[in-house]
């Protein structure tokens, strides 16, 4: 799908947006932290710490990725932020999310020059290589798996396949993230994201809806 004409490019700001805008900050103060921990010589950590570390950085990322569309709003952000470290599956933490925002996820986009001389750029759609909302809840579930004490008696972790999956998942997070647009609780227009170069901040554009007649 392509989004082409029911949007209109404005020039406005808000308080919600410029704290979504430092998550999405942090998110890359993060996955710069997942870049280098796969880098680290396997001769430094062991490799159940090596995967803790990175499966920490991963649950922090998709904790804020999840918590990013309720920022504009104290009081919707007070329902699940102050119970976040107890939600043990994904499904439950999205679930009550959605009660508040049914359109938190992020929507990951490709820009591209329109051939519509009336229409400067056009939205298509990511292939499948992001995060999906499907992918966010096996990651999520991952990553309570690592980091949670397990039983000594019970089945071991697959270390080698967690740590092997990781480039996979940073690679998955970072096309989520790349230029997607987002919906803020309580708001009908979208903001698009632009998380920009390694130096340089996230960035957004407002797009309010064309009206019609």
């Amino acid at each position: 799908m392509s989004r082409r004409t029911t949007m209109t490019r404005q020039q406005v700001t808000s308080d919600g947006v410029n704290k979504y805008l430092s998550l999405m900050e942090e998110i890359k103060q993060r996955t710069r932290l997942v870049k280098a921990i796969g880098e680290t010589s396997s001769s430094l950590f062991p490799m159940h710490i090596r995967v803790e570390m990175l499966y920490l950085q991963f649950r922090k990322i998709l904790e804020l990725i999840a918590m990013g569309s309720l920022v504009a709003n104290a009081d919707a952000l007070s329902q699940i932020q102050p119970n976040l470290h107890k939600y043990w599956r994904a499904k439950d933490l999205l679930r009550d999310i959605k009660n508040i925002n049914q359109s938190f996820y992020p929507e990951p986009i490709i820009q591209k020059e329109s051939n519509d001389p009336n229409i400067r750029m056009e939205w298509p759609d990511r292939s499948d290589d992001y995060l999906t909302e499907a992918r966010f809840l096996t990651l999520y579930d991952n990553c309570a798996d690592v980091l949670h004490a397990r039983n000594p008696y019970g089945s071991k972790l697959d270390y080698k396949r967690l740590e092997k999956m990781g480039p996979k998942w940073y690679l998955q997070i970072i096309n989520l993230l790349n230029a997607p647009i987002i919906h803020l609780v309580d708001e009908d227009n979208i903001w698009l994201i632009q998380m920009g170069t390694d130096i340089k901040p996230p960035t957004y554009t407002y797009f309010s809806k064309l009206k019609a007649g």
